[in-house]
């Protein structure tokens, strides 16, 4: 009986799949996706070691940089005078002085203009340009004094 059993299993290790069967579940058991967890992903990223270099030195710029960097008290938002000197230094504020002062300026330029243009003005009126005219002494004595003062300062 133990000759018999050698004797099957012999003919059962010559026994071979068909080679188109044997390729066929080849390919299919190797083009199933591989199901592998997050865990195991992690583990072997974690396993390399420039992964753990790459990952301690971000840990250690986030630290650094959040030591370093400043932050904001909450007391600072409480003192309403620094705050309201802090909106009046914004440089919105200052556009918006620079504004206001354009256009009181350009409403003084269209008074002058509008001025200007009416002749019933009395600054513009000929017969009062006489009358001051005549009252001006243009003839002035000083004239040699500011003549010396000029030349000294020429040369």
């Amino acid at each position: 009986m133990n000759h018999e059993i050698h004797k099957q299993l012999e003919r059962l290790r010559q026994i071979s799949p068909d080679p188109h069967f044997a390729a066929r579940v080849r390919l299919s058991i190797l083009s199933q996706k591989q199901h592998i967890s997050y865990i195991d992903t992690f583990i072997s990223f974690i396993r390399k070691p420039i992964a753990i270099g790459s990952l301690a030195f971000a840990i250690a710029l986030f630290v650094l940089v959040s030591v370093l960097s400043p932050t904001p008290t909450v007391s600072s938002l409480k003192d309403t005078e620094t705050l309201n000197q802090e909106v009046n230094a914004l440089s919105i504020n200052i556009h918006l002085k620079e504004l206001s002062y354009q256009q009181n300026a350009d409403s003084m330029i269209m008074a002058a203009i509008t001025e200007i243009k009416d002749a019933k003005a009395s600054h513009l009126n000929p017969n009062t340009l006489k009358s001051e005219s005549q009252d001006l002494n243009i003839e002035n004595k000083n004239t040699e004094n500011i003549d010396k003062l000029l030349n000294s300062v020429i040369f």
